[in-house]
């Protein structure tokens, strides 16, 4: 069986990836799972393929999670694909960021469910943004969630995440009604569209020029190092996720600065 989930609404992508997962654990409590990220590494689909071949002592079934199907050009890896699409045996949950190239469109037309995770826009952004306030006792009123999704909708990614955490920063502040005196009094919005801009090309581009450029340009503009930091620990995932993860230990047990974090993550990244 294949679920296909597509598209860069990372949040929502990985909240429906967690449900589904979470719904099979319940009815297959010792079943064995693989995570191959073939961006990481494009050769990793081998692993999967060979887990997918090899029996299961305990259980009848297994789930292999694949993100960014279409990196390997691979014709045995399409093959796989296709051959284990309608398996009763092996679960195929394929995540990537955007609709697969041609090639792959199978993942589509052969997948038991195949959802879209676009960035949100209009009504059903609004409709996210009420739903994330409510369940962190959060309301606002008629002019203040039109002035907040405006600025969301703005952003030209990363909206889900931007919606996050500029929630968890309203519900810091104390109050369960956002007006837009709180709004304006308490959000600088005009710089953090950036930060999220920049966040993406550090975390995307391969070119170190490119990276320190960016970070360079969130130093210059005076963006507190921290948002920043935390910025690129929203979006992350994979091995930017872990090696973020581990520089915020160091930062917060008062052994490097988050400049210094950043900088290093910036150097360092593959």
């Amino acid at each position: 069986m294949l679920y296909y989930l597509y598209g860069p609404d990372s949040y929502r992508k990985g909240g429906k990836l967690r449900e589904i997962l979470g719904t099979y654990k319940k009815k297959h409590e010792h079943s064995d799972i693989f995570t191959a990220n073939l961006e990481e590494n494009p050769d990793v689909w081998k692993d999967a393929a060979r887990f997918a071949r090899q029996p299961s002592m305990f259980t009848d079934s297994k789930v292999i999670v694949v993100f960014e199907s279409g990196v390997p050009e691979d014709k045995e890896w399409k093959k796989f694909l296709k051959d284990y699409a309608d398996s009763k045996r092996v679960f195929l949950i394929v995540s990537d960021n955007s609709a697969t190239k041609a090639a792959f469109r199978f993942l589509i037309e052969r997948a038991e469910k195949a959802q879209e995770f676009a960035e949100l826009t209009g009504a059903p952004l609004v409709a996210f943004i009420k739903e994330e306030a409510a369940s962190r006792d959060l309301e606002f009123d008629v002019s203040s969630i039109k002035l907040f999704a405006a600025h969301i909708e703005a952003q030209k990614e990363c909206r889900s995440w931007s919606v996050i955490s500029e929630l968890e920063e309203m519900r810091l502040l104390g109050v369960s009604k956002i007006s837009s005196e709180i709004i304006n009094k308490y959000f600088d919005y005009s710089g953090k569209d950036e930060v999220y801009s920049a966040s993406r090309k550090i975390l995307n581009s391969l070119s170190l020029p490119l990276r320190l450029a960016a970070l360079e340009k969130m130093f210059f503009q005076n963006e507190a190092p921290a948002y920043v930091f935390n910025s690129l620990g929203f979006q992350a995932y994979g091995r930017d996720a872990a090696e973020l993860a581990k520089y915020d230990v160091l930062v917060k047990s008062g052994k490097i600065e988050y400049e210094e974090a950043l900088l290093d993550f910036v150097l360092r990244k593959r």
